[in-house]
């Protein structure tokens, strides 16, 4: 399969943030929730708060060596939207292996969309596998270089 560029079709600039100041899991995903909120319409800040939640509650979506990926699945949502956080200071947000995150790829998607869901966490999980990408997501200082860092790793790579 070719993924040339997929994840750069649903990454919206709005919610890309280098360096957030953020304390813990809760602050966290109340931040992902009013970027998603102002930044897209895609949905008001507490129905997507709500959202998130109810996956967390499910099965935690860190996944090991500083990462997180939560995601909010939402009826009544158009498209699906990615984005990316770093943030200043690690977190604790309970990893399988016990580190704590300091990068979170976030999504906001259709129930009717999941195998564009999974498309987008295997194209995450290759780029982080197979290339320097959370290196070069943890130098980035800026949302402009953080976005550039996913879209350059992710026109290069192939599957």
């Amino acid at each position: 399969m070719n993924c040339k560029s997929y994840l750069f079709s649903f990454l919206h600039h709005g919610v890309v943030e280098a360096k957030v100041d953020i304390i813990d899991k809760a602050s966290l995903l109340l931040h992902i929730s009013e970027k998603f909120a102002r930044e897209t319409e895609i949905a008001p800040i507490d129905i997507l708060e709500r959202a998130f939640w109810k996956r967390e509650r499910v099965q935690n979506t860190a996944i090991g060596r500083g990462v997180a990926m939560p995601h909010a699945v939402l009826p009544d949502v158009a498209q699906t939207l990615f984005g990316i956080f770093t943030l200043r200071q690690p977190i604790d947000f309970e990893s399988p292996d016990k580190s704590k995150i300091d990068i979170c790829f976030a999504m906001v998607e259709p129930s009717d969309q999941r195998d564009i869901h999974l498309k987008i966490l295997g194209r995450t999980a290759y780029l982080i596998r197979e290339t320097d990408l959370l290196t070069r997501i943890r130098e980035a200082e800026e949302d402009a270089q953080l976005a550039d860092v996913i879209t350059t790793l992710d026109s290069q790579e192939t599957l």
